[in-house]
């Protein structure tokens, strides 16, 4: 039975301050908020309604959930920030998905390079493997929940399923690494045998390759060199700070070309 905006909004008191429906997520309800004696007035959150047990999880299964990877405290990982139920369905608030996302990188510009991808295969597999060791597997992993705002690449939508299907997330994330790599080719960009041929064992874990476990795929990883994906983009693109425009971007790198000047000036008159 599908909730009310005026039912929900009496069941998460003071969790958020609920604004509008959205349009749904498969079985999902969601539902735009913002937090409460907020004066930004924005969106800054989403509550999500599960189905009823046995279609959706219990509201205990929710809230061991919520406490499990709040208490891993993993900066890659936007934890949920509150969780109940009403009627019989749990609900669970998730902070807003930020516009930036893996998704939204390839569809406007165009993929990335070659270190690029491995720094942010190698961080989604640092994500994930955070949450299983506490018991949690992500379950909705896509391109589309994966941020690139702030100073590290971020894992979302943590309250959309209860999984602990360890193995799906590394299918998914090698079904998505795939997607980049098609992109990169494109672009003429190619990753190292090694990346490829760990990518697409990801891709069949546990169905018909054989399972994977975070230390082999860190293992390998980690003998390739990557690059900071937001670092890079802060100064090329502005990404990561906001919606720095060519005005802005020019005036970063001007002043890092005067602060060169600078010290070149003072080794000349050091001579």
């Amino acid at each position: 039975m599908s909730i009310t905006l005026a039912q929900l909004r009496l069941a998460t008191g003071t969790a958020a301050e609920l604004i509008e429906s959205l349009p749904g997520d498969g079985a999902l309800q969601l539902f735009a908020a913002r937090a409460i004696n907020t004066s930004a007035g924005g969106v800054s959150r989403v509550v999500v309604v599960h189905p009823s047990p046995p279609d959706g999880p219990t509201a205990g299964a929710l809230l061991d959930r919520m406490a499990s990877i709040r208490a891993g405290g993993h900066t890659g990982i936007a934890a949920p920030l509150a969780t109940g139920e009403v009627n019989g369905q749990g609900w669970i608030v998730e902070p807003l998905l930020p516009e930036e996302t893996v998704a939204h990188r390839l569809a406007t510009r165009g993929g990335f390079s070659t270190n690029q991808t491995i720094g942010l295969l190698r961080d989604v597999a640092r994500a994930l493997a955070a949450l299983h060791r506490r018991g949690v597997a992500h379950g909705a992993l896509t391109l589309g929940s994966i941020s690139l705002e702030g100073q590290a690449v971020t894992l979302h939508h943590l309250g959309r399923t209860a999984s602990s299907d360890f193995g799906g997330d590394w299918r998914a994330l090698g079904v998505m690494v795939q997607e980049i790599i098609s992109h990169s080719r494109a672009g003429g960009r190619q990753l190292p045998q090694g990346i490829v041929d760990l990518v697409a064992r990801m891709s069949t874990a546990g169905t018909t390759g054989p399972l994977l476990t975070a230390n082999e795929i860190l293992g390998v990883l980690d003998r390739f060199p990557s690059s900071s994906i937001t670092s890079e983009l802060v100064l090329v693109d502005g990404v990561g700070r906001g919606n720095r425009d060519h005005l802005e971007r020019r005036t970063l790198l001007l002043a890092a070309l005067a602060g060169g000047l600078v010290v070149l000036w003072f080794l000349l008159r050091g001579h």
